[in-house]
């Protein structure tokens, strides 16, 4: 004779508080993360923002999109200035 039994559920997980040491290791970390996107992140993105507009000194900014890059794509001062950097590093690198 078999006997089934059927399986008991198991009780519910209680949701784990974070430990003192938790929030204490938290803490330690905020200040570098306030300062990493304080310094880097939002930076960053007003950058990205920023390069996609037309921003003269004086007066409104407009939106252009990518119309920088491509500017910068079609100026030979560009294309020299990156050739110029490249041999330099190219160069400097050999030396040391």
């Amino acid at each position: 004779m078999t006997v089934i039994t059927a399986a008991t559920p198991a009780p519910p997980r209680a949701r784990r508080v974070a430990s003192r040491q938790q929030w204490i290791g938290l803490l330690y970390v905020a200040p570098a993360v306030a300062l990493v996107v304080v310094f880097f992140l939002i930076p960053l993105g007003m950058t990205a923002w920023m390069s996609l507009h037309n921003w003269p000194l004086m007066g409104e900014h407009s939106y252009i999109g990518l119309g920088n890059y491509v500017a910068i794509l079609r100026d030979t001062r560009f294309w020299n200035a990156l050739r110029f950097t490249a041999f330099y590093t190219v160069i400097v690198t050999i030396a040391i």
